[in-house]
């Protein structure tokens, strides 16, 4: 059974205010975009339209209904044909129609977004050139647009160098759309609403489809917002958090929440050289035994082929550096957020290599070896006793082993004396009490009687 929490539910109110107390529903824009660095997404006026504009939209809507209505009757026309001549197919190679259809409609329902084209940058540079600085309604048309750039004659004659930064410049304009912060506390949680909708119902129907198993929990990044915190679990995920770690989602996710707010309270000094250069140390070591799977891996910076790739079988691509070193030895902080940010990015990453690269590896470090470019391990500096007879090996000195069976002095007993484990005088007279409980008189049924004396003496008795 799926579960989930609405991002903007009010009815988490209560609970999560302790969290902030006094803090507004909707609260004004602070002065800083609530610590995030990417540059603003530009806001939208929405004017009223003129009377001209108006009636312009209400010929041009019937002039494009007209022209739909004609397309949808031509499409008709062409799927009735279509349909004739899949059936004849079908008939003439003996298999079913579903088979010709599926030939003829293939569909992939798994699709890539395309790379910026030339078209594209073209009319992307024009919109910058011309519209920059016009007020919404004196903006020109797409179409406008368009024809300007068809009309330019030095946007048909460009160099490839030229090409090739319009097309960099519209994939930056692509990237800050996506990614560009909301200029207010609204838009902000509007967006986390929409999104976090929109990411639970992929999930569901991902683990539908596959069976999978998923945990998602999400929670404002600042004091500021007005976002509500949320989680989703798919089919009985919500067990592994009871079973394994004792928690509930509820006590996961009020903690998340003060650990982001706490954090980007602190955002400031997070980002110095002593914090970048353990984020980079600790990504570095997850990686590896991440690629390695195995927890029992250690870095090694120094002797990097023979103890990180020999050894585990593990290399790192896309060293930001061009010297590979500890980030203890990097004393740049700049060159050291850089590395964190490829790390993060999945830029540089651990890969594991193949039988066929990890054999290459081992025939080019054996060549190394042998031509001396690779440096000797140091040997261990040998003791200054080496050969020499020692206290406790001496024959005869206490702590040496037996001649005859070669076992170890058994150890003393620490019930007496001063030491750690030496009883007090309280622990001594309790055994010596339980002791003397401990001695009963025998039985008459076990006491010898050999001697006559005994034997009279007893039936005198009688």
């Amino acid at each position: 059974m799926d579960s989930s929490l609405d991002p903007m539910d009010s009815s988490i109110d209560p609970v999560l205010s302790s969290l902030a107390p006094g803090l507004p529903e909707a609260p004004a824009v602070p002065e800083e975009p609530r610590g995030l660095t990417n540059p603003p997404l530009p806001t939208r006026s929405h004017l009223k339209p003129t009377a001209a504009k108006k009636s312009k939209s209400k010929i041009t809507k019937v002039v494009n209904q007209e022209a739909k209505e004609k397309l949808a009757d031509d499409v008709d026309k062409f799927l009735l044909d279509q349909e004739k001549k899949i059936v004849a197919l079908a008939t003439l190679h003996g298999v079913k129609r579903e088979a010709v259809d599926k030939l003829i409609n293939h569909k992939v329902n798994y699709t890539h977004s395309r790379a910026p084209n030339l078209a594209n940058a073209l009319v992307h540079h024009k919109t910058v050139e011309v519209n920059a600085g016009r007020a919404e309604r004196d903006k020109y048309s797409l179409t406008e647009i368009r024809d300007m750039v068809r009309d330019d004659p030095k946007l048909q004659s460009l160099s490839t160098a030229e090409q090739d930064q319009m097309k960099e410049q519209l994939a930056e304009a692509r990237v800050q759309k996506k990614t560009g912060t909301r200029v207010s506390v609204r838009s902000a949680s509007q967006d986390v609403r929409h999104t976090f909708n929109h990411v639970n119902t992929a999930m569901h129907e991902l683990s539908e489809r596959t069976g999978t198993y998923c945990l998602m929990f999400m929670t404002r990044g600042h004091i500021e917002d007005s976002a509500q915190p949320g989680w989703y679990g798919s089919r009985d995920s919500f067990d592994f958090l009871a079973d394994i770690l004792h928690l509930n989602p509820w006590d996961i996710v009020i903690q998340f929440e003060q650990w982001a707010c706490a954090r980007s309270k602190a955002g400031k000094n997070l980002d110095t050289l002593p914090h970048v250069r353990a984020d980079c140390t600790k990504l570095l070591l997850t990686g590896l035994r991440w690629a390695a799977q195995s927890r029992n891996v250690h870095m090694a910076y120094d002797d990097y082929d023979t103890n990180v790739v020999e050894r585990y079988g593990c290399k790192l691509v896309g060293w930001t550096l061009k010297e590979f070193k500890s980030p203890s030895d990097i004393g740049a902080v700049v060159a050291l957020r850089e590395l964190r940010d490829a790390l993060k990015s999945g830029t540089c990453k651990w890969v594991r290599l193949t039988k066929h690269e990890k054999a290459a590896h081992n025939l080019m470090l054996k060549e190394r070896k042998t031509a001396g470019q690779v440096p000797e391990k140091k040997k261990r500096k040998e003791r200054s006793d080496k050969g020499k007879t020692r206290p406790h090996t001496r024959k005869g000195a206490s702590g040496s082993r037996d001649e005859e069976t070669g076992e170890p002095p058994a150890k003393k007993s620490r019930g007496k004396g001063k030491g750690k484990g030496a009883d007090t005088p309280s622990a001594v007279a309790a055994k010596s009490a339980a002791a003397a409980s401990n001695k009963l008189p025998k039985s008459k049924a076990y006491v010898d009687s050999n001697s006559d004396t005994d034997e009279t003496s007893g039936g005198e008795s009688d």
